[in-house]
């Protein structure tokens, strides 16, 4: 018996639209050196896009859910807009494997405010990749509306994630009017500034360039997520020059962060019940200084608890009668400290070169090693800085460090709130780094 192919019989199927065909894949790769000619890329392993504005233009055909967009190895001469849709991951093979370089006029990554209205962005992740912007352009520029704050990055999600990218600009990068957002083990050349962004986290060995921090509560009225939180500098994080602070900004420095530059309340404000508010825990390396404007209600604005600061600190009250209290305790201050009129400030078992005072500005030194108190030369004054004590104060106990060889004190003839008299006997050989320790009756 012979069988026999009767073209006939076999149905014509019609031509379907592809983009009528919902995709079911939600990994799209990129591959700017695939030879699969345009019109036969899909995004699948075998027919790449050779584009990733290709690949983002498709994956706004797929269903709502996480979309990942996969960009192999190579140097990619483009800028990235992208969509307003929630649940996109951008991923390369490495920094120094995925390059894209944004395009003159444009910076490399950006949301465009038009885009972005309304949208509701939960969930962005950037990982594995660098971003080297043109010359004069922003490598990130993430804008939400130009006109109201948005809930691009709201608190439902985990917010835009970034993880080991590198980030090029002498320009820097800017965010603003986001919610949260994690950057972890980057590094971002040029200063990254954020403006009335609600939950910022720098952390697992982050390098920064320089931080340039600002909120606004005029951004904050009755948006979802957008609450002012704080700017979180933790784990690890160096940042290579200046922390500016301005507005109303909440900026929080773990034990662990080195900052080289110096930490500047630039313009620093407040409006209704937002004040700007600082905990710095870490090691700075240049002068911090903090002027608070007219608080109302002053509180627990200003920490500076387990850190050490090599040069002098100082904050001070620039308008207004609101007593602010400091609390320094625990940290070591290489340089001058100054507490500024209206600032009570406690450095209550801590380490202190020099302490100035302005107006009624109070420290509170019980258990202070102060430590330019050289007794070397002396008969028998050891002084103790000649300021006020924080208002109530009935008893202190100063600690002075002795730097070289002198005699040890025996008896305390004299004391004074600012000065203690003693007479020594004859220095023994070896001793130094005595201390002296006195306490009123």
């Amino acid at each position: 018996m012979t069988l026999q192919y009767a073209p006939s019989s076999v149905p014509i199927l019609p031509e379907i639209d592809v983009t009528d065909v919902e995709r079911l894949s939600r990994t799209l790769y990129v591959d700017g050196g695939t030879v699969v000619p345009l019109p036969q890329q899909s995004g699948s392993i075998a027919a790449p896009f050779s584009t990733i504005a290709t690949a983002l233009a498709a994956a706004t055909l797929i269903a709502a859910g996480l979309v990942t967009i996969r960009i192999t190895a190579g140097n990619y001469a483009e800028s990235i807009v992208l969509p307003p849709r929630d649940g996109l991951a951008l991923i390369g093979d490495g920094i120094s494997e995925t390059i894209i370089t944004g395009a003159v006029g444009s910076a490399t990554l950006s949301w465009a405010p038009t885009a972005a209205e309304g949208a509701t962005i939960n969930t962005f992740e950037c990982r594995n990749l660098s971003l080297r912007a043109a010359a004069g352009q922003r490598a990130v520029d993430f804008l939400s509306s130009t006109a109201a704050p948005s809930t691009m990055l709201g608190a439902t999600g985990v917010g835009a994630l970034f993880n080991q990218v590198f980030a090029a600009s002498a320009v820097g990068s800017r965010f603003r009017r986001i919610g949260r957002m994690t950057f972890s083990m980057c590094a971002f050349g040029g200063a990254v500034i954020l403006e009335a962004c609600s939950n910022v986290a720098f952390q697992d060995s982050t390098v920064l360039d320089n931080l340039d921090v600002s909120w606004d509560e005029a951004f904050a009225g009755g948006v979802p997520g957008l609450g002012r939180e704080v700017v979180s500098v933790l784990s690890n994080t160096f940042l290579q020059g200046f922390i500016t602070a301005r507005e109303q900004s909440a900026i929080d420095v773990d034990e662990t962060v080195e900052v080289r530059g110096v930490f500047d309340g630039v313009g620093l404000s407040t409006s209704g019940a937002i004040a700007p508010r600082f905990r710095l825990h870490g090691l700075f390396r240049d002068t911090v200084t903090i002027p608070f404007p007219d608080l109302g209600g002053g509180g627990a604005l200003c920490e500076m608890t387990r850190a050490i600061f090599e040069f002098p600190v100082e904050v001070s009250v620039t308008a207004g009668a609101t007593r602010i209290p400091v609390n320094g305790r625990m940290s070591e201050y290489g340089d001058t400290l100054t507490a500024g009129d209206l600032v009570d400030f406690d450095v209550r078992n801590s380490q202190v070169e020099a302490i100035l005072f302005a107006g009624t500005g109070t420290v509170n030194r019980t258990n202070t090693l102060i430590r330019d108190a050289d007794l070397s030369g002396m008969s028998n004054a050891v002084p103790i800085p000649d300021a006020p004590f924080p208002a109530g104060s009935t008893a202190y106990v100063a600690v002075v460090e002795l730097r070289t060889a002198v005699p040890l004190p025996t008896l305390i003839s004299a004391k004074a709130e600012a000065t203690v008299t003693v007479d020594f006997t004859v220095a023994e050989a070896g001793r130094t780094g005595d201390i002296l320790v006195v306490q009123p009756d």
